[in-house]
């Protein structure tokens, strides 16, 4: 339900859009602006000077993320495993349709941790295997392993202004986008794609404005606060309630939830319309 772009090239085409705009200008440091857009990620500095406070609810689970090398091609399909500790490993595949190697997101309890990070790579990689049920065949290690732990979170406030620049004569204002102002489990890939949407309603609100407000418009601002966390708390509920599900380690509880997932995956107009709702698509033209 989601897109696979390997960072690099994100950001490779980022630099190629602004190289040749004459209204963007890339700067190494803060400068003074009517409005600051703050996404720095979950632990931004800057929302914590701002003080803003972020609620946090803990999931218990550490994410583990590194690159693998795959015996067999991924063919470009995106694949998850649930185990019955409740963890949760995702296969996401790199370098295009003939590609084999994948990014990893192992999300594990907190206790693990230790165990998987400091094992070698041969006993790593060997594990994931296991998991994988070798469906892409024998795995070898291509990078270091990262981690951080897993959580919902959300700002308390996300626009205001900017402290001490009333003082200057010039009013300065300041939102949160992205991770710095939310952030959901990644067992669907939604993270990015709601940053995106962050991006997409403040550029609209702030286009359609007249031309007499200023970027900074407090009522602007506002007006993006609420509809964004209007569109998130639905998608944030849901993906609490999908690891709440997958962490849950009964055998009934597991079984209905193997039935309904693939229930799900045979359900053809459902999927497609769930998949193309979580990429932000129009839905397609039937005629």
């Amino acid at each position: 339900m989601a897109w696979i772009v390997d960072v690099p090239a994100l950001e490779r085409r980022l630099a190629d859009a602004t190289r040749f705009q004459p209204l963007v200008e890339v700067v190494k440091a803060p400068v003074a602006a009517p409005l600051t857009v703050v996404c720095e990620g979950r632990a931004s500095k800057t929302r914590s000077e701002l003080g803003v406070e972020f609620d946090v609810t803990p999931y218990g689970q550490t994410a583990i993320a590194t690159r693998l090398r795959c015996e067999r091609p991924h063919l470009q399909i995106a694949r998850q495993w649930f185990t019955p500790d409740g963890s949760i490993l995702a296969f996401l595949p790199l370098d295009g349709a003939e590609g084999n190697s994948v990014a990893v997101v192992w999300s594990t309890p907190q206790e693990q941790l230790p165990q998987w990070l400091e094992c070698d790579d041969t006993t790593f990689a060997q594990k994931l295997q296991e998991i994988s049920e070798g469906s892409l065949g024998t795995l070898e290690l291509i990078a270091p392993r990262a981690s951080w732990p897993l959580q919902q979170a959300r700002a308390r406030r996300w626009c205001g202004a900017m402290p001490g620049s009333a003082l200057t004569g010039r009013q300065e204002w300041w939102a949160l986008a992205g991770d710095a102002a939310h952030t959901v489990h990644p067992l669907a890939g939604q993270g990015l794609n709601m940053g995106l949407g962050d991006v997409a309603a403040l550029a609209r609100i702030l286009g359609e404005r007249p031309g007499w407000r200023s970027v900074g418009d407090m009522k602007l601002l506002r007006q993006y606060e609420r509809e964004r966390k209007s569109a998130l708390m639905p998608l944030g509920a849901t993906m609490d309630a999908l690891q709440q599900l997958f962490s849950r380690k009964e055998s009934p509880l597991q079984a209905l939830r193997n039935w309904g997932m693939r229930g799900f995956e045979m359900s053809g107009p459902i999927k497609e319309w769930v998949a193309r709702q979580a990429m932000g698509l129009q839905p397609p033209d039937r005629h």
